[in-house]
């Protein structure tokens, strides 16, 4: 907080105290893993518990933004761009392990513990990724609009609308990726087409032992609400939450209330 005080002899002998918060700052992150760099950056207070923020495909850091702001009064937030986005440039294949590989290369490297894990879209199938391949670093997790055992048809949805970019769309993915966001697209089309050929399978579901929030919109555009229904059933200890009204899209949240939710989950 920043307080000022005005002496009662100009104020017609009134004690007045302004109080504003400080705006919070964030701290750019650059961790090397495998020869490469995994951008991001952190917010909030350096004592408290770390929420780690992985966005949806395509996306970068800057989705978690809003709900970092609600997060970041209490814990430190720490935001990741998937490898072959944003900052983190990679022109590899992208696959479940590469991008797995990269979180927990920064998880390691910066020797992460007890961490709350919330991801979105893609993020969230990394996020179940990285909780089975590091319990030891993962205490909980929230899974949003999560999908991780794909079908044909969602994969049709999901490439018909990467193919046809409008200008105004190709503008904002430059801005995020770079001068080469059509590579970054394509690698990501082709990723999407393999799904259907690489799902999480139940039996590496059930491996994952840290609680989960699983969370969808009940007018999501992308994926069936039954999908999430399925994960929440098969992981070992998971709960289902259906937002009325809520799309793919975090735009169409309420920001303040799923953060705070989410928060209050992660922290149980």
């Amino acid at each position: 907080k920043q307080i000022v005080f005005l002496h009662p002899k100009d104020t017609a002998g009134v004690l007045v105290e302004l109080c504003a918060s400080a705006p919070l700052v964030r701290d750019p992150l650059s961790v090397t893993v495998g020869g490469r760099e995994i951008a991001g950056w952190a917010l909030g207070r350096e004592d408290g518990p770390v929420f780690l923020a992985l966005h949806g495909a395509l996306g970068t850091s800057e989705q978690m933004e809003r709900f970092a702001e609600v997060w970041a009064r209490d814990v430190r937030v720490i935001a990741l761009d998937l490898p072959g986005h944003g900052g983190s440039r990679d022109d590899r294949e992208m696959t479940w392990a590469t991008f797995t590989e990269g979180v927990v290369g920064v998880l390691d490297a910066l020797d992460l513990r007890d961490v709350r894990l919330f991801g979105y879209s893609l993020g969230a199938g990394v996020g179940l990724q990285v909780a089975r391949h590091r319990p030891e670093r993962i205490s909980r997790l929230a899974l949003h609009a999560p999908n991780v055992q794909w079908t044909a048809r969602e994969v049709t949805r999901m490439t018909d609308g990467l193919r046809n970019v409008t200008e105004a769309v190709g503008a904002r993915l430059a801005s995020l990726h770079g001068p080469d966001w059509r590579e970054v697209v394509s690698r990501m089309i082709a990723f999407s087409e393999r799904l259907p050929s690489r799902w999480i399978s139940d039996d590496a579901l059930a491996e994952v032992s840290a609680p989960a929030l699983v969370s969808i919109g009940d007018r999501d555009g992308l994926f069936e609400v039954e999908a999430a229904l399925h994960l929440a059933r098969t992981l070992p200890e998971a709960r289902l939450w259906v937002i009325p009204g809520a799309e793919h899209a975090l735009a169409s949240l309420d920001t303040e209330a799923v953060a705070r939710a989410v928060a209050e989950w992660l922290l149980a």
